[in-house]
């Protein structure tokens, strides 16, 4: 069984046209948190240099 027709089977879809549909709104979704990220992080006090949120410590 190919990938598309395992993802069909999954997303219970029928048409090849319905697999671009959700892959570009997985797509448009992907894009918009990354721009998104850039408003939110610093808002919530979120630099670049930090790890999911948590700060670095200088020495162990």
């Amino acid at each position: 069984m190919h990938l598309i027709d395992k993802l069909k089977s999954r997303w219970e879809i029928e048409s090849n046209f319905q697999i671009i549909m959700v892959m570009m709104v997985f797509t448009i979704t992907g894009f918009s948190s990354f721009f998104a990220r850039r408003l939110i992080f610093p808002l919530i006090g979120v630099e670049a240099a930090d790890l999911f949120g948590i700060k670095p410590t200088s020495g162990c």
